[in-house]
């Protein structure tokens, strides 16, 4: 198999590669502008920094009409989402939570404007009036603590200006496949005002997005015509006080509100529930006709509103850094899980977090030193109301769990040689998880779990930097972080049958709380710039292990019948995994009209070793064997090679400045012998627009598209059984979007 299977990813990626030299090779280079990032809580130049690192700047975002968080997916490679609000989470270099389950430790951690996040869906919700994202690869736990050993989202917003009035907003109205009923309306802007001159200023931005969605509603019984929607209205306010030459003080307060409408599920064949035995004549329907055959239209709705204080002060001997944050993050769901007919399968689940954080830390420099080392206090209690059902099994739950953690950490970087640096990092944790859950299963079975666990954990880190001249950087680094474990409250319930399902109440006990994950890393990796920094590259080729990976059981033992639904989706530990892989990027100005970026990563993560995985139907010995034990097997399906290419070209006319952008992504094939090849294919996605900005007039007018080739892609499905006995099961996999076609006007004032 060659090492690029898919022959219009190699025509694009042979465009790619001749374009440089074949069209534009006489034009003269210009030289890119080096970004500052805060990676390591202080500013240095990307080059600098090292970790392997992707920076989405605002002008990037305002070229690729980003509008929301899980759009960058495409842009950060080696990267999965799964953008929901309740159920989000994210995969770098594939490994990280791959499914739902209240509470669980993230492996990857969200920091905005340096704050923690309350859980991952708070960052799902909407993105605007953003500076930059920098997405840090590999372990970052001595500088960002717990559940950060696979990476981190560092967003910061824009910072208000105490010198100059400025004001901009920006509409657009998009539809999906053509179709009124799937529109979309986004109207943001931001407004700064300078209140007191070189003192004062305030920045006050928001967003109003209504989106229909881009999957139709064909039941009867549904009144709307479209899910897989979305609204939100979002504001965000900024104020900063500068007081003498050394001390500025950040005020923040940001409000939103988000309602969103799944459309987790699709077929590819009958539609279950239809056909057979069923008074519903059989419906068939394939992915791509993007039909929704469900009685209602889910609904997850969550307020986020958050303040903080971000204290700088320079002394003489250091400047220092106080944090102060409380974010509240509430989320109510009404979802429908079975498409047809009666939604038996009820998901009603409500989820109220708050956070609490302060951050004391200092930083310096002398002629040999960078450091940086502080103190952290982190309170996140949650309560729980959930009203499920597993098919006509109901079962309610209601509890609080609280994660209350101090940590000290501290990092600093020795010049050793003239050319060489030596950086050493520190961070000790210590969390409390306390748990306090009552469950019903069908009102006939009773579970409770009230515990407390206690985990430290002294992470560390070690990098070594060799910088032979100012534009090439190469580094070797050695990290370690950790999640903490927690707690599966739903198998309580399997606690209450020990005298006539022992074996059950056995492995209930076994698997309320599962261990806290350690991993170490090492990444070797080389930044730098040519062509008098008209180029800007970076790779780098990473190993990680993790002891006591956690991750999510496949479904549950034929052996602890008739309670196998309560072990459905509990979290577990595998011996070992092991990630591997490689990723690089390169910026290149090809003239001054023309710049060319590109991305590509790999990964390969497998279980090297699982000795309490459940066993799958029909695979154990017998049907009494609980355990299946596995080795050297993936970890996942997701597929292991990305790549985005972007081509920009810009110049200027009359009053105006024209501006056009082709983006093109692209992920392998999955590399699952379950899956048919009908879904075994090379997936891409291509975005393009075009534009203008007249600053006499302060408009940019833009008119894009996405996903032009109307790509499909459902890379992940699985089998259910349809309403129809004899026929086969379908395929059931997730809704994605088609093609998308907007029109965007913005005005500066």
């Amino acid at each position: 198999m060659p090492l690029i299977p898919d022959p219009l990813a190699r025509l694009f990626l042979a465009f790619w590669v001749l374009l440089p030299a074949g069209v534009i090779a006489d034009q003269q280079n210009e030289a890119l502008e080096e970004m500052t990032v805060t990676a390591q809580k202080r500013e240095e130049r990307t080059q600098d920094v090292p970790i392997s690192m992707s920076i989405l700047s605002i002008e990037e975002l305002q070229q690729l009409n980003i509008f929301g968080f899980s759009e960058t997916a495409a842009l950060t490679l080696g990267v999965n989402f799964d953008a929901g609000l309740q159920s989000a989470s994210i995969r770098f270099r594939g490994v990280g939570p791959g499914a739902f389950a209240v509470n669980a430790p993230q492996s990857v951690a969200i920091f905005v404007d340096q704050f923690a996040q309350a859980q991952i869906g708070a960052a799902f919700t909407t993105l605007f009036d953003t500076q930059r994202i920098e997405v840090l690869r590999g372990p970052q736990g001595t500088l960002y603590g717990q559940n950060a050993p696979v990476g981190v989202y560092n967003i910061s917003t824009r910072k208000p200006d105490t010198q100059r009035f400025r004001a901009h907003v920006r509409g657009s109205y998009s539809l999906y496949d053509g179709d009124t009923d799937r529109a979309t309306r986004d109207v943001r802007g931001a407004v700064n005002v300078p209140l007191v001159r070189h003192k004062l200023g305030w920045r006050l931005a928001g967003v109003a997005r209504d989106a229909d969605g881009f999957a139709t509603m064909e039941h009867p019984d549904a009144r709307n015509h479209a899910t897989g929607g979305s609204r939100a209205d979002a504001i965000r306010s900024r104020l900063l006080w500068r007081w003498g030459a050394d001390s500025e003080l950040i005020w923040n307060v940001n409000y939103q509100d988000i309602t969103r409408h799944p459309a987790s599920n699709n077929f590819d064949g009958q539609v279950p529930g239809t056909g057979g035995n069923n008074p519903v004549p059989p419906i068939h329907t394939q992915f791509e006709d993007r039909e929704y055959w469900g009685d209602f239209r889910s609904e997850v709705q969550a307020d986020l509103w958050d303040t903080s204080v971000h204290l700088v002060h320079d002394a003489p001997w250091a400047r220092l850094n106080l944090l102060v944050h409380h974010q509240a993050f509430d989320t109510e769901s009404d979802q429908n899980r079975r498409p047809y007919f009666g939604a038996t399968n009820n998901f009603q689940l409500s989820l109220d977090y708050e956070i609490s954080t302060v951050e004391l830390r200092a930083s310096g420099a002398t002629d040999r030193l960078e450091y940086v080392a502080g103190l952290y206090l982190y309170d996140r209690p949650v309560s729980v109301d959930a009203d499920l059902s597993f098919g006509n099994t109901p079962v309610l739950g209601v509890g609080e769990e609280s994660n209350e953690t101090w940590s000290v950490f501290g990092n600093a970087n020795v010049h050793l040689l003239e050319r060489w640096d030596l950086a050493l990092g520190l961070r000790l944790d210590s969390n409390e998880i306390s748990a306090d859950y009552t469950t019903s299963l069908a009102g006939a079975l009773d579970g409770a779990l009230r515990d407390r666990s206690d985990y430290d954990h002294l992470s560390w880190s070690t990098k070594l930097r060799w910088y032979p001249h100012e534009r090439l950087t190469a580094y070797l680094a050695l990290d370690n972080a950790f999640k903490q474990g927690g707690y599966n409250p739903l198998v309580s319930i399997g606690t209450s049958v020990e005298g006539s399902l022992p074996l059950v109440a056995e492995v209930a006990g076994d698997n309320l709380r599962y261990d806290e994950e350690v991993s170490t890393a090492v990444e070797l990796g080389i930044k730098g710039s040519a062509l008098d920094d008209a180029l800007r590259y970076a790779a780098a080729i990473f190993y990680q292990v993790f002891d006591d990976y956690q991750l999510t059981q496949p479904g549950s033992a034929p052996a602890l019948n008739p309670l196998d639904d309560v072990f459905t989706n509990v979290i577990t530990n595998a011996d070992e995994v092991t990630t591997r892989g490689v990723e690089a990027s390169a910026n290149f100005a090809l003239s001054r009209r023309w710049n060319w970026r590109t991305r590509i990563a790999y990964f390969d993560a497998d279980i090297n070793t699982w000795n309490r995985r459940f066993c799958r139907g029909g695979e154990g010995a017998s049907p009494a064997q609980l355990y299946c034990p596995v080795s050297d097997e993936p970890l996942h399906n997701l597929p292991k090679w990305s790549a985005n290419n972007q081509i920009s070209y810009t110049r200027p006319w009359a009053a105006w400045r024209l501006y056009a952008n082709l983006n093109w992504s692209w992920v392998s094939e999955v590399d699952d012998t379950q899956v048919t090849q009908q879904f075994r294919e090379d997936k891409h996605r291509i975005d393009a627009s075009i534009g203008g900005r007249s600053r006499d007039l302060g408009l940019d007018l833009r008119l894009w598209i996405k996903n032009l080739t109307d790509e499909d892609f459902n890379q992940d499905p699985g089998l259910q059984q349809n309403g129809d006995p004899t026929q086969p099961a379908a395929w059931r996999g997730r809704y994605t979007p088609g093609r998308e076609v907007g029109l965007s006007i913005g005005y500066r004032f």
